[in-house]
C-alpha cells in the first residue's frame, strides 16, 4: 500500500468513527492491522505529525465544515466530531485555525440565510431489541456526510442526545460559577439530562463533582456531600470507568477525602490519568495545582494553574486564584493587579472585588479603609454573599472593630451553618480576641460534635483557650493526649513534612510556650527546629498567611530583637500589614507580651490600626450604618484589654 492509499484509508477510518470519542491511536492501529509504533512511524513519515494529531485534525476539519453550515451549536458540533469537552474542542480548534470556533460561527451567519422552520432537527429515539438507537446520532452522522461503520457504537451506553448534552454543558457552566444559588439549578439540569439518557456517564460524574463543590462554596452539609458524591460516582463508574470526566470525578472524590501524604500518589495518578486522555482538561490542571501545592511542589503547581487559566480564559475563578498567587507567592504585584482588574471588568465574580481589596490592604497606607468600603458597598448589592461577609469579618477583626466583626460572623453562621471554612474560624477568633475563652471552648466542642470540625483543629483550639486562661497543666495534658506522637516525631525529625497541617503547627506552638514557661527549654528546641525547617521548605503553602512565618520562627527561637525588626519592617515599610494586628491581638506571641519593647511596638501598630478604624467609623456614620451602641462597646472593650494586659502578666 503506497503512502496516498494508506493515508486515505486512515482518514476514512477516522471519519467513520467521528462519533466515537474513544476512537484514538490504539483503535486506528488495530483497524489498519498494524502496531501503534508502526502507525506513528508512517503518519510521521507521510504527514509529518503524530498519530494523535492526525486524528484530532480530521475531527477539526469536519468541525469547521459543520460550523459553516450554521445548523448546530458549538457544543453540539464538539460532540458530533468526538470531543468529550467543549472546552478542549475550542482550545484545539483555535490552536489549529488561529481563531475560536465562535468566530467561524459568526462569519457563517453572515454568509448563510436563516434556515426554514421546517428544517429543524427532531430527536426521536427508537428501540431495536434491547438496544436503544438514537435517530439523532444517525442524522448527525449523516450530516457528517459519511456512512456508519461497524466499529461505531450508537447504543445509549456511549451515545446521547444533543439535548441531554446541552443540558449537561449548561449545568457545567453553572457549577463553574461556584455560587450557592447556582448549584440546585445545575442539579435540576443534570437530572433532566439523566432522565433523557439514563446511561449518560458524564452527567453522573458531573453530579458527583457538583456535590463536592457545593459543600465548600455553599450551604450543603458535609454528610450530604459525602453521600451524594459517592452515589453518583458509583453510577458513573458502572457506566464508563474510562471516560475522562468519570476519571476526574473519581480523583476529585479521593481529593475531597484525602489523607496526605498517604493518598498523594493515588490522587496525583488519578488527575494525571485525566490529562493523558485529555491534555487540555482545565479542571484536572486546577486540581493538580492544588495537589502539587499541598505537596510543596510549588513550581509545577503554579504551571498547572497558569495552564488552567490559559485553557479557560473566560473562567474568572481561575484568574482570581492566579492573581492571588501572583500577588502573595510570586510577588508579581503589578501583574496580579492587572489580572484582578480584568476579572472585575469582565465578570461578576465576587472574588475580583475581595482580592483586589486584600491587595489594597498590602499596597497602600489606608488600604484597610478602602477594602472595607469595597466590601460594604458590595454587600448592599449582594447581601449575605459568603465571600464578602467572610472577608469583611477578617478586615474588621484586623481593624479592631469587634462589634462589626461579630455582626458579620453571626450572619455567616445563620446563612452557612454547616460550612466550617467560612463560619468557624473567624467566630472562634472573635471569642479569643474578646477573651471569652470558655465560650470559645464550648463553641469549638459544638462544631466538632455536630458540624464536622476536624479533631486536630478542635483540640488545638481548645488547648489554646485553656492556655490563655492560665491552665498550663490542663493544656499540656490535652495536647499530649492527642498530639503526643506527633510532637515526638517532630522532635526526632521523622514526621513527614508534607503531612503537616496548620492545626499541628498551632498545637506545637502552644506546647512550646508551655515547655518554656515550665523551664523545659531542652524539650522545646527540637520542636522549634522542626517548625522553622518546615516553614523554610513549605514557604509557599498558603497565600498571604505564610508572610507571618518569619515572625513565628523568630518568636519560637526566642529572638526578640529579630522578631521586633521583622514586625516593624513588615507592617510599616514593606506593605505586609494584612492580618498582622489581628495575630497580635489574638495573643499569638504570649512570651513577648510583657517585654517593654514589644509593648511599645504594639502600641504603635495599634495606634495606626485605630487611625484607619476611625476613618471606617466616620464612613459608616456618614452612610447611616453606624449603631451608636458600638461606641460604648468599643470603649469598654479597649479599656478592659488594656487593664488585662497590664495587670495580669503571664511570664516572669
Amino acid at each position: 500500500m503506497n503512502a496516498a492509499d494508506f493515508i486515505s484509508r486512515a482518514r476514512n477510518l477516522v471519519f467513520d468513527n467521528l462519533l466515537n470519542p474513544q476512537f484514538g491511536v490504539e483503535m486506528l492501529a488495530a483497524e489498519l492491522g498494524i502496531s501503534r509504533s508502526e502507525l506513528y512511524k508512517r503518519i510521521k513519515k507521510f504527514e509529518n505529525k503524530s498519530a494523535s494529531q492526525f486524528i484530532r485534525e480530521i475531527r477539526l476539519e469536519k468541525a469547521l465544515e459543520l460550523l459553516r453550515t450554521d445548523s448546530y451549536s458549538i457544543g453540539e458540533i464538539a460532540y458530533m466530531v468526538g470531543f468529550h469537552s467543549p472546552t478542549y474542542f475550542s482550545t484545539a480548534f483555535k490552536e489549529k485555525y488561529g481563531y475560536p470556533p465562535s468566530i467561524s460561527k459568526q462569519n457563517s451567519r453572515i454568509l448563510h440565510r436563516p434556515k426554514a422552520l421546517g428544517s429543524k432537527r427532531k430527536l426521536v429515539p427508537f428501540v431495536v431489541g434491547s438496544v436503544a438507537i438514537l435517530v439523532l446520532a444517525i442524522s448527525a452522522f449523516a450530516a457528517l456526510g459519511g456512512t456508519m461503520s461497524k466499529s461505531v457504537s450508537l447504543s445509549v451506553d456511549r451515545s446521547t442526545t444533543l439535548k441531554a448534552y446541552g443540558l449537561y454543558t449548561e449545568a457545567r457552566e453553572l457549577v463553574e460559577q461556584r455560587k450557592d444559588s447556582a448549584f440546585p439549578i445545575a442539579v435540576e439540569l443534570l437530572e433532566k439530562a439523566i432522565e433523557l439518557d439514563p446511561s449518560f456517564a458524564e452527567a453522573y460524574a458531573e453530579m458527583s463533582f457538583l456535590y463536592g463543590q457545593w459543600h465548600y462554596y455553599g450551604s450543603l452539609k458535609k454528610a450530604e456531600r459525602d453521600k451524594m458524591m459517592r452515589k453518583y460516582l458509583d453510577l458513573a463508574i458502572s457506566l464508563d470507568s474510562a471516560s475522562p470526566e468519570v476519571l476526574l470525578a473519581r480523583a476529585d472524590y479521593q481529593w475531597k477525602h484525602r489523607n496526605f501524604p498517604e493518598d498523594s500518589t493515588e490522587i496525583l495518578y488519578g488527575f494525571q490519568s485525566v490529562l493523558e486522555m485529555d491534555p487540555e482538561h482545565d479542571r484536572a490542571h486546577y486540581r493538580l495545582y492544588q495537589a502539587r501545592r499541598a505537596m510543596g511542589q510549588y513550581k509545577i503547581s503554579h504551571s498547572h494553574l497558569e495552564k488552567a487559566s490559559e485553557l479557560e480564559p473566560k473562567n474568572y475563578f481561575y484568574k482570581t486564584i492566579l492573581a492571588r498567587d501572583l500577588f502573595w507567592k510570586k510577588n508579581e504585584r503589578d501583574r496580579a493587579m492587572n489580572v484582578i482588574e480584568e476579572v472585575i471588568k469582565k465578570s461578576d465574580r465576587p472574588g475580583g472585588v475581595y482580592f483586589k481589596s486584600m491587595f489594597l490592604t498590602e499596597s497602600s497606607k489606608d488600604g484597610h479603609v478602602q477594602a472595607f468600603k469595597n466590601f460594604h458597598k458590595a454587600l448592599k448589592d449582594f447581601p449575605f454573599l459568603y465571600g464578602y461577609m467572610y472577608w469583611n469579618t477578617y478586615i474588621t477583626l484586623d481593624l479592631d472593630l469587634l462589634p462589626l466583626a461579630e455582626r458579620y460572623s453571626r450572619l455567616i453562621q445563620i446563612k452557612y451553618p454547616e460550612n466550617t471554612f467560612y463560619t468557624y474560624g473567624n467566630a472562634y477568633n472573635i471569642l479569643i480576641a474578646e477573651q471569652r475563652y470558655d465560650e470559645a471552648m464550648d463553641f469549638t466542642i459544638i462544631w466538632n460534635s455536630n458540624k464536622g470540625l476536624d479533631d486536630d483543629t478542635a483540640v488545638a483550639n481548645i488547648a489554646k483557650a485553656h492556655y490563655l486562661k492560665g491552665n498550663l497543666e490542663i493544656t499540656k495534658e490535652i495536647l499530649l493526649k492527642h498530639f503526643g506522637q506527633v510532637f515526638e516525631s517532630m522532635a526526632d525529625g521523622t514526621h513527614p513534612k508534607v503531612s503537616i497541617t496548620s492545626s499541628k503547627i498551632r498545637a506545637a506552638k502552644t506546647y512550646i510556650d508551655i515547655l518554656r514557661e515550665l523551664g523545659e527549654n531542652d524539650m522545646a528546641q527540637p520542636l522549634v527546629d522542626f517548625i522553622c525547617s518546615y516553614y523554610s521548605d513549605f514557604n509557599l503553602r498558603g497565600f498571604f498567611a505564610t508572610k507571618l512565618d518569619h515572625l513565628d520562627c523568630a518568636y519560637l527561637q526566642n529572638d526578640l530583637e529579630g522578631f521586633l525588626l521583622a514586625l516593624r519592617n513588615g507592617f510599616f515599610r514593606e506593605g505586609n500589614r494584612l492580618g498582622v494586628y489581628m495575630v497580635l491581638k489574638l495573643s499569638n506571641y504570649p512570651a513577648f507580651e510583657n517585654e517593654p519593647a514589644y509593648q511599645e511596638l504594639f502600641r504603635e501598630i495599634e495606634q495606626e490600626t485605630h487611625r484607619m478604624r476611625a476613618q471606617v467609623i466616620e464612613y459608616l456614620k456618614a452612610e447611616g450604618n453606624w449603631d451608636p451602641v458600638w461606641d460604648s462597646s468599643l470603649e469598654l472593650y479597649n479599656r478592659d484589654v488594656v487593664m488585662k494586659n497590664s495587670d495580669l502578666p503571664r511570664f516572669n
